[in-house]
Formats: C-alpha cells, sequence, structure tokens
C-alpha cells in the first residue's frame, strides 16, 4: 500500500513497510502515541474543565517529542526528499504526517473493516421501518 503525507510543500508517496520494519516503527513511536491517546481521550469527555491540562499535555508532546516524531516521519520520507523536508517541513506538517503514517503502521484500516464486517453480521442494530430515517431526517411514524 501507498500512502501520501505532505512535508515543505510536496506531496509525498510513502509505501508500506514490511512486518518486522513496521513492527519496529511501532515500537518507537509508542511514548509520543501514548500521550497522543492520553489526550485524545480526555478531550472525548467533553469537560471543558479539563482542556487547559490537555493543553498543557499538547503543548509538551509537541515540545518534549518533536525531535522524536519529526525523525519518525523523515524516516519514512524517500531518501532523494530527505533532506528537502528536514530543511522545510513544518510544524503542522509534520504532525499530520505523523497521524497518517499512525493510522497506516497501526492499519486502522484494517480495524474499521474488521468492525464493519462485525456490525454487518448482526452486532449492530437491525434496520427495520421503525427505526429508518425518512430523507427529511425525521424517523418514519410508527403504526
Amino acid at each position: 500500500m501507498t500512502t501520501k503525507i505532505t512535508l515543505a510543500g510536496l506531496e509525498i508517496e510513502v509505501h508500506e513497510l514490511p512486518f518486522r520494519q513496521n513492527k519496529a516503527w511501532r515500537d518507537r513511536a509508542t511514548v509520543p502515541l501514548s500521550i497522543q491517546r492520553d489526550i485524545m481521550n480526555g478531550a472525548a469527555t467533553g469537560d471543558a474543565e479539563k482542556m487547559p491540562d490537555l493543553y498543557k499535555q499538547f503543548v509538551g508532546l509537541v515540545g518534549d517529542h518533536a525531535d522524536d516524531i519529526f525523525a519518525l516521519v523523515l524516516e519514512r520520507v524517500p531518501e532523494t526528499q530527505r533532506a528537502e523536508c528536514e530543511e522545510k517541513a513544518t510544524q503542522t506538517e509534520v504532525l499530520a504526517a505523523f497521524l497518517v503514517l499512525v493510522r497506516e503502521a497501526f492499519s486502522t484500516g484494517f480495524f474499521w473493516d474488521f468492525v464493519g464486517a462485525a456490525m454487518m453480521n448482526g452486532a449492530a442494530q437491525q434496520a427495520t421501518g421503525k427505526n429508518l430515517p425518512v430523507p427529511n431526517g425525521e424517523p418514519t411514524p410508527t403504526s
């Protein structure tokens, strides 16, 4: 598989790593990912009082682990484009590329396919005339 990321204004094709290399890359990404997961879990609660603490965690992630994240991203860039990316990539590009590469490395697409298959096999609520929406978004009237 091929994934596209943008660094230094360049659209870069990044190829999926072989199994063992991918596992090694994931292992090196563990610390920044655990912090990212904590931030996302905290944000998912919707508790506005937690936002200042979550922001501090985010600043810590970007500040304390920026070089690690950048190295992980650059490692995946083809050698012919690496020097330009190292010199010109912005922090926003690096963080966005990291998220794309994490999705690829942890096979999140496979996860959603797997969950979708489980839902199609009866784990999800079966559609009936009583719970299908009509085009205006209102539920159908029950008889």
